[in-house]
């Protein structure tokens, strides 16, 4: 069982250039920092865990860039944590960054591209894919996915993406996971949309 108290600073710096009196282009970088408390009553994620509390500090930087045809976004942040159980003051607790790229090719078509990286020495926060759990050591884990949307017609979309994942924690093996998806989706009313994936 966890809870938290979170106090954010945000900082941003933006400028905006005109590509044409039409369109314009969008860049941003936004450093952040988070201060929050934790306290954990499992943090070994074992049966009879010690409690503990925790101090954590989350600085970040996310970045923005949009034109009329290409959008790049981004994301990096790392945790520094001090705790009263010894075992868990850490500078570099665990680190997450992310990329986001989107390409219009034509009006029709737009090809993208995500990534995503996290590590942390508490397995159970990323074993979303492959499942890996157990006790506190240091985990890692990578996603890879690729994608595409294209319109047919006006209302009528053919999507697909491919993804990667894997997972590795140390002395105790990897895991991976590879999934594809393709879609289609009709636009019947303003209210209405219908939508198929087959994976």
């Amino acid at each position: 069982m966890r809870a938290g108290v979170v106090t954010i600073f945000v900082a941003a710096a933006s400028a905006w250039l005109a590509a044409v009196a039409a369109a314009q282009s969008h860049i941003e970088a936004v450093p952040s920092v988070t201060i929050g408390t934790i306290y954990d009553d499992n943090l070994f994620a074992q049966e009879q865990g010690d409690a503990g509390h925790m101090l954590t500090v989350r600085p970040g930087l996310g970045t923005a860039l949009d034109t009329p045809r290409l959008s790049l976004s981004s994301l990096f942040t790392f945790d520094s944590q001090k705790s009263n159980h010894a075992d868990l003051t850490m500078i570099d607790a665990r680190r997450h960054g992310d990329a986001i790229f989107k390409y219009r090719t034509t009006p029709m078509t737009t090809l993208g591209f995500n990534a995503q990286y996290d590590r942390t020495s508490t397995p159970g926060e990323i074993n979303i894919g492959t499942r890996i759990l157990s006790d506190r050591r240091q985990a890692q884990r990578w996603e890879v996915t690729p994608n595409f949307d294209h319109r047919v017609r006006q209302h009528t979309s053919i999507a697909g993406s491919y993804d990667y994942i894997a997972e590795s924690l140390v002395d105790n093996g990897t895991g991976r996971m590879q999934t594809g998806r393709l879609g289609l989706s009709q636009v019947l009313s303003a209210r209405t949309t219908v939508a198929g994936w087959v994976m």
